[in-house]
């Protein structure tokens, strides 16, 4: 059902610029500098009295550190209770968080802060925080290929929850039979991206403010995401297809193997500040989804967008303002 909707006016938390003149080698500036490999560190007026080369200094900074593997090569095995990012779950069984992670901690040798290699296992977060550096890079939590009938819960005492923050994907699964629950994701490039991944279930999730976007099916079929919210999120709410840059980028094509089919999206909200630019999303190609009950309002372009002809998914009992195609309802 297509319906008017209030747009509520994101007030601007302004923005400090702090320029920082970093080419350090542990020496400080003078007020006339002639070399590189130099710190300013004192308040004036500094000035470069000749031409400055690499060659002669210039800044290290650290690189991502990464925990060392064992004897044999793998990545260190998480034990449980799991108190620091950078390990693998091999084994079956119930793991626990008990305190906040951090990329800083160390991570994985494919970037991620919890690996999952093994079948038949349950992860509960008990509310603590996964944090990424903020750069756009690494996963938090990585379901590998393989590693089937999984749980994942975020809920800690009373009503909190785990928040991942900081990773270039929150969570992201490569494989089957997964069941996921009350996770937050802020602050990632994509919060949940299922890669080809089949019958996962994501409920009681909810995803704004990453760059790209909040969830996102590519080449995954029979998966569900429900009663969660997706908003202001740059590009789109949850997004099934295979372009990183929304439905005006490229489409599935045969190199990118199966196109994202038969999921199921429903009991999603979204009420945007005007940031995001599309709510559901469905690309060129994917097709036999069913999407119902959500409710999208206040994105700049579209809520509701589907690229194929009509019947090709199925579009019932939604609440929306704008769509791109008449057959949406």
């Amino acid at each position: 059902m297509r319906i008017s909707a209030c747009r509520f006016a994101g007030s601007a938390l302004g923005v400090l610029l702090l320029v920082a003149v970093v080419v350090a080698n542990a020496q400080n500036c003078n007020t006339s500098n002639t070399a590189c490999g130099r710190t300013i560190k004192s308040k004036g007026d500094h000035t470069v009295d000749s031409d400055l080369d690499a060659a002669r200094g210039f800044r290290r900074f650290p690189k991502r550190r990464i925990r060392p593997k064992d004897e044999s090569g793998a990545d260190p095995g998480c034990s449980s209770p799991i108190t620091a990012c950078g390990c693998t779950i091999n084994s079956a069984g119930n793991y626990t968080v008990d305190s906040d992670l951090n990329a800083t901690q160390g991570l994985t040798s494919s970037g991620g802060c919890i690996d999952v290699a093994a079948s038949s296992v349950e992860l509960f977060t008990n509310g603590h925080n996964i944090t990424g550096a903020g750069t756009g890079t690494g996963v938090g939590i990585h379901l590998l290929s393989g590693a089937t009938n999984l749980f994942l819960s975020a809920a800690g005492p009373g009503s909190s929850y785990t928040t991942i923050s900081g990773w270039q994907y929150g969570i992201e699964s490569e494989t089957s039979n997964v069941t996921e629950e009350a996770f937050y994701f802020s602050g990632n490039s994509t919060g949940v991206l299922l890669s080809g991944a089949t019958n996962n279930n994501f409920s009681l999730v909810a995803a704004s403010s990453n760059s790209v976007y909040g969830m996102w099916i590519v080449g995954g079929s029979a998966n569900q995401i429900d009663y969660g919210a997706a908003w202001d999120n740059t590009v789109a709410g949850v997004y099934i297809g295979c372009s990183g840059t929304g439905p005006t980028g490229p489409a599935c094509s045969d190199s990118d193997g199966p196109t994202s089919s038969g999921n199921f999206v429903f009991e999603i909200l979204s009420y945007s500040l005007g940031t995001q630019s599309y709510g559901l999303v469905v690309e060129n190609g994917g097709t036999q989804n069913t999407l119902v009950d959500n409710q999208f309002f206040g994105d700049t372009v579209d809520d509701l967008f589907d690229g194929n002809a009509g019947g090709a998914n199925v579009w019932n009992a939604n609440l929306f303002s704008t769509a791109n195609q008449g057959y949406i309802q």
